[in-house]
Parts: C-alpha cells; sequence; structure tokens
C-alpha cells in the first residue's frame, strides 16, 4: 500500500502573486509539521530585526504517493 507523502512549503506574496520560496518532503505529517515549527519561530526573528525581508506563509501539502 502506498503511503502518503507531505511537502512543507515557505510561500511569499512579496510580488503580488503566490512564489514557492522553499520546499522539503517528509514521510510523516508529523515530522513536516516539526520542521515548520522549528523554522518558523527563527523567520519570525529575522523579519523583527530585518523588516524588508517579505512575509513568508507555511504550508503543508499531503501528496499521495505513486
Amino acid at each position: 500500500m502506498a503511503e502518503n507523502k507531505y511537502v512543507l512549503k515557505a510561500l511569499s506574496t512579496y510580488t503580488g502573486k503566490e512564489n514557492t520560496l522553499y520546499q522539503k518532503e517528509f514521510d510523516t505529517r508529523e515530522l513536516a509539521e516539526m520542521y515548520r515549527d522549528i523554522l518558523e519561530p527563527v523567520l519570525k526573528k529575522a523579519q523583527a530585526d530585518n523588516p524588508v525581508l517579505p512575509y513568508v506563509t507555511y504550508i503543508i501539502e499531503e501528496f499521495p504517493e505513486g
């Protein structure tokens, strides 16, 4: 039976349209959420220190494998 894959994407609308800045594939949703929970505070701190950085939203998409 095929397992689903989960892709964590960092999206920015800085240019007026949605752009994928980064994406990484995970075997489980829990791993994707853990990775997001580590990255999000670091990026928010960087944005607070340097407000010219674009706002980034993290989403997790599920893709069936196979």
